[in-house]
């Protein structure tokens, strides 16, 4: 087996940033399902935003009255905090769809995420009040959970190339005792 420099493994211990092309299946479905809830929070948010300027605020006497800003700013603090802590949530699992040595903190929020809005799901489906969005964004969050655990439990890609390529020269020493061996057999 090849050893890698020392320059090298340093790289690995702080968590390899694989290529485009060398990410598995579960890595790219996990960058899809982060990218998608960055979207969404931002759709959201936007339309929360929007909603509330519309329906609450009268937009004309806006400028001249600072103390209407004052309370439309401080109402739109909470969906603000909520979309940062969505982008922060997804970019945490882009990084370690990318990276999967650095999934651990995106699996452990995506983990209890699964558990308690599983959980909360289980309780208003008995309850009669679950709706078809909140089960839908559950169902989306436990999917999430799923595929980070995989990304999770496979051996990193770095592991698996060193293996091929240990396997590669396996196969080429095989071929060459072989040719060897018929050569030595046809003298």
């Amino acid at each position: 087996m090849a050893r890698w420099p020392e320059k090298r493994l340093s790289h690995i211990s702080r968590g390899l940033i694989l290529p485009e092309d060398k990410l598995t299946i579960e890595q790219r479905a996990l960058r899809v399902l982060c990218r998608i809830m960055i979207a969404w929070s931002l759709l959201s948010f936007i339309v929360e935003e929007g909603i509330f300027l519309v329906q609450k605020t009268p937009l004309f006497l806006m400028p001249s009255n600072p103390e209407l800003v004052v309370s439309f700013l401080s109402a739109s603090l909470m969906p603000l905090l909520i979309f940062a802590a969505n982008a922060a949530y997804a970019f945490l699992g882009v990084i370690g769809a990318r990276t999967p040595a650095k999934i651990t903190p995106f699996f452990a929020i995506a983990f209890a995420s699964a558990m308690l809005g599983g959980w909360d799901l289980a309780s208003k489906i008995s309850l009669g009040t679950a709706g078809f969005a909140y089960a839908l964004e559950v169902v989306f969050v436990i999917v999430t959970a799923c595929v980070a655990w995989q990304v999770k439990k496979t051996t990193y890609p770095e592991d698996w190339y060193e293996q091929k390529e240990a396997a590669k020269i396996r196969r080429k020493d095989a071929k060459r005792r072989s040719r060897a061996q018929r050569r030595h057999m046809g003298r």
